[in-house]
């Protein structure tokens, strides 16, 4: 989901064998460009593994699977035995060409189902929240691991398990997503951003895209779609230094399309999900040849909190972010001990509001948690993480030493 520090199955695989971008770098290897992980996912030159689901779910959603098959070979089991009934009793095989009538509904028998439904799933949806408030309201001070324990499996229990990403609901890649003059407006877009690609929501690259997309719903929180032009030009500058003119066309053609559509207020679902590997293509690019980082965060799949911080810095946001009193975190979301998922925070406490919390990993009920909505105690999951900041302020507790 983020900047993964552990060793990945295939980082030394791809290190031995990558190849310089930068201008005036010694370019000995011929691997090419598009085998590297920053640009894989982009021009699909072949899988990369992805991180795995949280742990702590993994023999639950086993267990679920092998139930659910038994249940259906039942239940097929049964349907085969009452159909055969039915055929005895009416002398032979139905004919398949009848039609079969659909059994009329009574509209006010419906409307009163519906009702029912409706009802239950808000006394469901209170008895979770009852639930997690008397979870999270357990006295911990003694015991911050547990606490941190709790605050993790809260946060995965709201995701999308890996197996029901294939179902979540896909955006049509050619509607605008719109001007987004108000706050309300470019907050409803958040609630819909996700790292995965809207078209193919399962798609493993997807796993690493929670640094670019929370970098993106933080530029258009700012401006709309106009608040993706600084990052462009950033982008575009970094691209200048590649050596391979092939690669440095295909980014830069792409990108020129994107701020084009900005321009003109034509920007779609499609466009902002080419800027996510975009984005990640030429920070990871970066990234793997960055001399302060070791080899194996240079070949991490996520991005590291360091190129992270510079295209804040360079793209002029983080300045805007501190007025607006946002900032970008990295947290330990799956507690392996290791920070490894992006998220942002608008507001904070001071102002006398409880903050509102963007996730970009596709979650059940939308990616914005309003710290002053019925669910606002989710907020408190967040908070009850360590967590490394981006430039914004002192880290008062970190899962794992910042690498100098």
């Amino acid at each position: 989901m983020g900047f993964d520090q552990k060793n990945r199955n295939d980082a030394n695989a791809v290190g031995s064998n990558r190849d310089s971008l930068w201008q005036g770098k010694p370019g000995d290897q011929a691997q090419n460009v598009a085998n590297r992980p920053g640009l894989s996912s982009f021009w699909g030159s072949g899988d990369r593994d992805a991180a795995s689901a949280a742990g702590a779910n993994q023999s639950k959603n086993e267990y679920s699977t092998s139930a659910s098959a038994s249940s259906n070979f039942a239940g097929d089991l049964f349907a085969g035995f009452v159909e055969s009934i039915k055929r005895m009793a009416s002398g032979g095989n139905p004919d398949p060409q009848t039609p079969v009538e659909a059994p009329k509904v009574d509209p006010q028998v419906k409307a009163a189902n519906d009702e029912k439904a409706k009802i239950r799933r808000a006394n469901e949806q209170r008895d979770q929240r009852d639930q997690r408030r008397s979870v999270r309201g357990m006295d911990l001070r003694a015991d911050p691991q547990m606490k941190q324990k709790i605050s993790t499996e809260m946060i995965q229990s709201e995701y999308v398990k890996d197996a029901d990403l294939k179902d979540l609901p896909k955006k049509d890649p050619t509607s605008k997503v719109g001007n987004m003059g108000t706050k309300d407006e470019k907050i409803e877009y958040l609630k819909t951003l996700t790292q995965q690609d809207s078209s193919d929501p399962a798609k493993e690259a997807n796993k690493d895209y929670c640094g670019p997309t929370t970098m993106i719903a933080a530029a258009m929180y700012l401006d709309g779609p106009k608040g993706l032009s600084p990052l462009l030009n950033k982008m575009q500058n970094d691209v200048k230094k590649w050596k391979d003119p092939e690669e440095q066309a295909k980014y830069t053609i792409k990108m020129k399309e994107i701020q084009e559509k900005i321009n003109s207020n034509e920007l779609t679902n499609g466009d902002v999900d080419t800027m996510k590997s975009l984005l990640y293509g030429t920070m990871h690019a970066k990234q793997e040849l960055d001399p302060k980082l070791t080899e194996k965060q240079q070949m991490a799949t996520g991005v590291h909190e360091k190129i992270m911080r510079e295209y804040l810095v360079e793209s002029g946001m983080l300045e805007r972010m501190k007025k607006e009193k946002m900032s970008i975190r990295n947290i330990d979301n799956d507690g392996d001990g290791e920070v490894n998922h992006y998220f942002m925070r608008i507001g904070n406490e001071s102002a006398g509001l409880n903050p509102i919390i963007y996730d970009p990993y596709a979650r059940k009920n939308g990616q914005t948690i309003d710290g002053n909505s019925p669910e606002s105690d989710q907020v408190q999951d967040y908070h009850g993480l360590p967590y490394h900041d981006l430039g914004f302020e002192e880290v008062p507790q970190a899962s794992t030493p910042r690498k100098k």
